[in-house]
């Protein structure tokens, strides 16, 4: 016992010719990449923005710290802005955490301190 399926078209009991066919699809004119590689082109250009990023404010640091005025507001503000943190609970000190939240700070913190000697050791061989 053979079945038929039946369309869309006949389940509405719609004449086919009222039927308007799909459209043709439109090919570019330009040649997409395969998705894969145009992750890791964006992937490329997001590096380079944040590359950016860091000098402008590496440049910006250097200059505020080069007017001692400026240098010590903008460290006023810092100091303000962490009271406030502080206050409002964003920012927890070593004392009010548990014990395990301790352990897991102490492993970051371990770990990004090793990057950084890494990055040091890095950047003074380069210099040699």
């Amino acid at each position: 016992m053979f079945t038929r399926t039946r369309t869309a078209a006949q389940v509405q009991n719609i004449p086919s010719a009222e039927i308007t066919p799909k459209p043709a699809r439109i090919t570019p004119l330009i040649k997409l990449k395969p998705k894969n590689q145009r992750k890791e082109l964006s992937q490329k250009s997001k590096d380079l923005q944040r590359e950016k990023w860091k000098n402008a404010a590496r440049r910006k640091r250097e200059a505020l710290c080069a007017e001692p005025r400026k240098h010590a507001a903008a460290k006023e503000r810092e100091r303000a802005r962490w009271h406030e943190r502080k206050a409002n609970g964003k920012v927890k000190l070593m004392s009010e955490m548990s014990e395990r939240e301790r352990r897991t700070q102490r492993k970051y913190k371990r770990e990004h301190q090793r990057s950084l000697i890494k990055k040091k050791q890095a950047l003074m061989v380069s210099q040699e």
